[in-house]
């Protein structure tokens, strides 16, 4: 899925903040759609042409600024955001069904910090699973209790 902690997770704390500014100023001009592909142009010092695909992995997103630093850059944050408030949280490129593999791999590579947030927000957002996430919990909480 393509979600705000998605896009927080591939950029810094500081180009994300950046970013999120820059959205809430309305820097981010009138998005274009094609399929699963956003485009606007985002404006700061300057305008550049950014771009948002959904693909299966996630988002690919692209700016023509100068950023060549760690994580996508904060006009890329913009937009990302942006595409967010228009159309929600959306399920990745196809909503094609994702093996047990790709799950584990993509657990081990990303930060305890980035799964809680995304647990935390699935379990708002999902009633039942949060009611599965309650009795699985309450489960593993009696099976730990000492006798």
């Amino acid at each position: 899925m393509f979600t705000r902690e998605y896009l927080q997770s591939l950029a810094t704390a500081t180009t994300f903040s950046r970013g999120q500014a820059y959205f809430r100023s309305g820097s981010v001009g009138k998005i274009t759609r094609e399929g699963d592909r956003f485009s606007a142009r985002v404006h700061g010092t300057h305008a550049y042409k950014t771009k948002l695909t959904l693909q299966a992995s996630g988002a690919k997103l692209n700016c023509n600024c100068p950023y060549d630093f760690e994580g996508i850059c904060k006009h890329a944050v913009a937009l990302g955001l942006a595409v967010l408030k228009e159309v929600g949280p959306s399920p990745t490129a196809g909503n094609a069904a994702i093996g047990p593999a790709a799950l584990e791999a993509a657990l081990r590579a990303t930060s305890a910090t980035v799964q809680l947030a995304f647990l935390a927000e699935a379990l708002r957002q999902d009633n039942a699973l949060g009611q599965r996430f309650l009795a699985h919990v309450g489960a593993a909480a009696t099976a730990a209790a000492p006798v």
